[in-house]
């Protein structure tokens, strides 16, 4: 299905496909806000991959501890590596139906979007968070630009060039074979397959607040979207102590037992 919105930004023809990964027989209150959402960062037109059911019987349950809704999603963006491989689209981006942008957004991918069609990615983010859910809180300062990455995790949004699809679906396969997370993909793209990964220096997009994850199986709280952590710090003494802030609750958390987000259950 194709949906179509009704204003124009640079960034709504930067790739040859649009696609949002969307489960209607989960979460259908979130289509007409992410529809809106796309319209405003200038998405005239896009197409739904509907993420599927998992049944009872599906023997990746044993991997994924019973969370049908990761494989869903694994699923999803399988499939819309797939159809754009078979469009033949030099690019392609990809949503998840919580995804958010900065309100300013416009103004930041202005900023970059000449590097981001010149530059040598294959698979290009919108967001950094390091490993174990820690942000990147220091922005350079100055304009807005790429950085190469060889994690990531979340996946509101990513866009892929076609030499990565190949190596992508390789990835999400072995994430499937582990039962790891499908954001994991990143990790093993780069350093199995070689894949280049970039991300803008300043976080342009995240994930809404006030909808349920369906990795993190909890609500963010209303207008806490997950990119509002990222900001510019004034000072090398202040990123430091932001850094040692999300260390300590990194710490707290594994003392209570609980993983970080994006991190396979034990």
């Amino acid at each position: 299905r194709v949906r179509s919105t009704g204003t124009s930004l640079a960034f709504g023809t930067a790739f040859d496909g649009y696609l949002l990964l969307h489960a209607p027989f989960a979460t259908a209150e979130r289509l007409p806000v992410v529809t809106r959402e796309l319209a405003r960062v200038g998405v005239e037109r896009f197409e739904i991959v509907e993420a599927q059911k998992v049944p009872d019987d599906d023997a990746r349950l044993a991997r994924y501890f019973g969370r049908k809704a990761r494989i869903s999603l694994l699923d999803a963006k399988r499939a819309a590596i797939a159809r754009a491989a078979e469009r033949g689209w030099a690019s392609v981006a990809v949503f998840e139906d919580d995804v958010v942008f900065r309100e300013n957004f416009a103004a930041l991918w202005a900023e970059v979007e000449a590097e981001i069609h010149a530059a040598d990615w294959g698979v290009l983010t919108l967001h950094r968070i390091a490993g174990g859910a820690a942000p990147l809180v220091k922005e350079p300062r100055g304009r807005t630009r790429l950085l190469p990455q060889i994690h990531n995790i979340s996946a509101q949004f990513c866009a892929f060039r076609a030499p990565a699809y190949a190596p992508t679906l390789l990835a999400l396969g072995r994430c499937e074979e582990a039962g790891y997370p499908s954001d994991f993909f990143y990790g093993i793209a780069t350093e199995k397959h070689g894949v280049r990964l970039m991300a803008t220096s300043r976080n342009l997009a995240g994930q809404r607040g006030g909808v349920s994850s369906t990795v993190q199986i909890r609500k963010r709280p209303r207008g806490r979207n997950s990119y509002a952590v990222f900001r510019s710090c004034r000072t090398w003494a202040e990123f430091a102590a932001v850094a040692a802030l999300y260390r300590l609750r990194g710490l707290a958390r594994r003392g209570r037992g609980a993983t970080a987000p994006g991190s396979p259950a034990r």
